[in-house]
């Protein structure tokens, strides 16, 4: 049976009356369609309510440990939510949850969800800040004004070993919805305008212009997203996914605060490369692997991939935006050794263009992916 079909069976509660055996290949696949249509939990529990003459003991194994993910990822986001919200409480700031239980139910990351005053926008940042949030997007100034009188929402990312997020939302100025889209300022069209705030509507006029300007432009499309750390716990299953031994070189792109390349240093012996375009997390890399005492086999480099030779390399991993790395992996083909692995991971639908050598949907207590590779 096709795997949407599959799925939208069993989310329609047809699981009383399959018609067939799933083997374990199918039931990852449906599984890892579910992660990518954010539907995790609600397929799982269906495949558990199947007959056991359906499925077998490994299948209803992954599908328990789907379910078991999505509720502790569900209760750490309540859980925390309502005590940052309690923290705003205290400090003057009138919060509210923007989202239901039941929508928390269904998360597949560590998300907080938090309404504020229009008023309070600056000093809820401030507080959440102390908490060990920054913005996913560094406005200030004109910029910043402008976004928050035209926008109903800001997103936070907390660095942790889960890499929670928060997003804190507001009523929009009354104008918002006479406004269309295009011309409402956003966190990637008015960063490169700065201005002093009482001059926020030089940017609202601009902000349209910068807008168009970095669509047609052939900058990295990576530069537009902020860094998002693989969770901890996730790690030694992708590492032993790619199947990782003592004499593959692995090579990290976007390796951000250096997580994965010492995980793989230390578990498996290898050498180990990160490269980061943004200095900060380079630096933060570089402390985290020095603190490790780890100098002699991981390397960080503060740079683009462009810049590296891939002679060594015999593992490539990668955890981007989904659209930023069709061109990517297909250069790497191109340039890496046969044998070489390179691995993906990530919640979005892969490119149909994109052909893995295999998909399967991790699941553990604080995250949650599908994870791809490529055996060149």
């Amino acid at each position: 049976m096709d795997a949407p079909v599959a799925i939208a069976k069993l989310d329609a509660g047809l699981a009383s009356i399959w018609p067939c055996k799933l083997a374990l290949d199918e039931v990852r696949k449906l599984l890892a369609l579910a992660v990518h249509a954010q539907l995790a939990r609600k397929t799982a529990e269906a495949i558990l309510t199947l007959d056991h003459t359906c499925v077998c003991e490994e299948s209803i194994r992954l599908a328990q440990s789907a379910v078991d993910a999505c509720q502790s990822i569900s209760d750490y986001s309540s859980s925390a939510q309502d005590k940052l919200g309690e923290v705003f409480e205290r400090q003057g700031v009138k919060a509210c949850q923007s989202q239901k239980k039941t929508k928390l139910a269904e998360l597949q990351h560590q998300q907080l969800f938090i309404r504020i005053g229009r008023d309070k926008i600056d000093q809820a940042i401030e507080i959440a800040t102390t908490n060990g949030f920054y913005k996913a997007h560094n406005i200030s100034g004109a910029n910043w004004e402008c976004y928050k009188r035209f926008n109903k929402r800001i997103d936070l990312i907390k660095r942790d070993d889960v890499t929670t997020r928060l997003r804190l939302a507001w009523h929009p100025n009354k104008v918002y919805n006479r406004i269309p889209q295009f011309l409402r300022p956003a966190t990637k069209s008015v960063e490169p305008i700065r201005l002093s705030a009482k001059l926020w509507w030089i940017s609202l006029l601009t902000s349209p212009i910068f807008s168009l300007a970095k669509k047609r432009s052939r900058q990295d499309k990576q530069t537009d997203w902020p860094f998002l750390g693989t969770p901890m716990e996730l790690i030694p299953s992708l590492l032993e996914f790619a199947n990782i031994t003592p004499s593959d070189t692995l090579l990290d792109i976007g390796c951000g605060d250096g997580r994965i390349v010492l995980e793989a240093a230390k578990t498996y012996g290898c050498k180990s490369i990160g490269i980061e375009k943004d200095p900060d997390l380079a630096n933060l890399a570089k402390k985290r692997v020095e603190s490790a005492d780890f100098q002699n086999q991981v390397t960080i480099i503060s740079g683009v991939a462009t810049e590296l030779s891939y002679t060594d390399v015999s593992v490539v991993f990668l955890f981007l935006p989904v659209r930023s790395i069709t061109n990517l992996i297909d250069s790497l083909l191109e340039k890496l050794t046969p044998g070489s692995r390179i691995i993906v991971h990530e919640q979005a639908d892969l490119p149909n263009s994109l052909k893995p050598s295999a998909s399967v949907p991790f699941f553990c207590k604080s995250g949650i992916t599908v994870a791809h590779i490529w055996i060149v």
